[in-house]
């Protein structure tokens, strides 16, 4: 089992400066925990699920927790698969908050449509929706 340091940071995990810490979504915020291999059964308090790139938990509190397992220094962006992630489990939070009954297939697919837009459109709809009118 990985030891805990202050915030449910985990020792040994690679995760690369500039990762989010919390992302408001519907006004709510939600944090955002890195896990890998040994430290995810802390983290979500179940049993380990090999192969598990992330996942989204409301109770007790909204936690997005994404493993940093999948960060893969042979690909042009080595975080591509922790990004995409992000996104399914964002999917997932809006899914659960606003009782959607979304299917898993439902959310994948809005995963690689929206994330395909986004990485396509390199930070212009980011920018254009953040200026409002």
């Amino acid at each position: 089992m990985a030891k805990r340091k202050q915030g449910d940071t985990f020792t040994g995990l690679r995760v690369p400066s500039g990762c989010p810490k919390q992302v408001s979504i519907s006004g709510i915020q939600v944090a955002i925990k890195y896990f890998n291999e040994e430290s995810e059964g802390v983290l979500i308090d179940e049993p380990k699920d090999e192969g598990l790139f992330g996942f989204y938990r409301s109770f007790p509190c909204p936690l997005i927790g994404l493993n940093v397992d999948s960060i893969d220094d042979s690909l042009p962006d080595p975080m591509d698969s922790l990004k995409s992630t992000a996104i399914h489990e964002i999917i997932e939070a809006i899914n659960d908050m606003n009782q959607n009954g979304l299917s898993e297939k439902d959310v994948r697919n809005l995963e690689v449509g929206l994330y395909s837009a986004l990485r396509a459109n390199r930070g212009a709809l980011a920018k254009w929706i953040a200026k409002g009118v």
